[in-house]
């Protein structure tokens, strides 16, 4: 909680970025601009890589809707059953553990 004399900073309109990841882009655009520049005489190659990239894309865009559809449904289940009908921990009662070492009082100076 800030103090009274503490004031709040204002953020900024753009997010700061690392100079870190001024370095990834420009190594991923010279990548590009290199593929690009090779399609002229390695044109098999490139498409090779081209066609790796797309499928690995479709691949990450079906595993994200898998995963959508799974959780819709299992949020679906979730809210359909209810809260009586949750499955519940069977090693667990729902207290809290005994404490090995009690707590031993701190005196304040």
């Amino acid at each position: 909680m800030l103090h009274p004399s503490e004031s709040v900073e204002p953020q900024p309109f753009l997010p700061r970025v690392r100079m870190i990841w001024f370095f990834v882009v420009v190594s991923v655009v010279a990548a590009a601009l290199a593929i690009i520049r090779m399609a002229e005489q390695w044109q098999t190659l490139v498409a090779a890589l081209l066609f790796i990239a797309v499928f690995l894309g479709l691949l990450a865009m079906f595993s994200g809707a898998c995963f959508v559809v799974a959780f819709l449904l299992g949020a679906m289940e979730r809210a359909v059953a209810g809260q009586q009908e949750q499955p519940v921990n069977p090693f667990s009662d729902g207290s809290l553990p005994e404490q090995i070492i009690p707590p031993t009082a701190v005196e304040e100076n």
